[in-house]
């Protein structure tokens, strides 16, 4: 009895993992969301309203920054940024690097996060805020460098 217990109990549990780990057809494409372009994408931020940021680096030769913003069911809102992304790419030369990372929402809906840049060797971190709808948020600090692609933020 008490191994028919056992058994029944263990099963239930290796059931239970198995059926939470499948995908959920609702999301993307049958549960997998694909990108028309190459990225690496970092920890992503999930919003109150179920909506997921993923930030990242695109993997071509600009290695320009990237914020990707995705519906609950997986498609790209298109109201954020320009066609559910934000990107900036200060610099392009081909050893030169420019990520987001450490995506959080505000309380009022403002998107804070960290933006790296590496220029031929001398790089900095950045905090950048983005307004709700992917606009850089012109009320936040004043940009430290005329080169730079009126970024506001807070160098670190």
């Amino acid at each position: 009895m008490k191994t028919k217990l056992l058994f029944s109990i263990m099963f239930a549990l290796v059931s239970h993992i198995f059926i939470s780990q499948s995908l959920d057809p609702t999301f993307g494409t049958n549960g997998v969301l694909n990108f028309d372009y190459e990225c690496d994408f970092y920890e992503h931020t999930i919003s109150s309203d179920g909506k997921i940021f993923l930030p990242g680096t695109f993997n071509n030769a600009d290695k320009k920054a990237v914020l990707v913003k995705i519906n609950s069911d997986g498609s790209l809102d298109t109201t954020f940024g320009i066609n559910g992304k934000v990107e900036i790419n200060n610099y392009h030369a081909a050893n030169n690097t420019e990520d987001f990372d450490n995506v959080r929402i505000l309380p009022d809906g403002k998107i804070v996060m960290n933006y790296y840049y590496n220029d031929s060797g001398n790089g900095g971190t950045h905090i950048l805020r983005l307004n709700a709808n992917g606009t850089l948020d012109n009320t936040f600090n004043n940009p430290v460098s005329s080169n730079e692609t009126a970024i506001n933020y807070f160098e670190i």
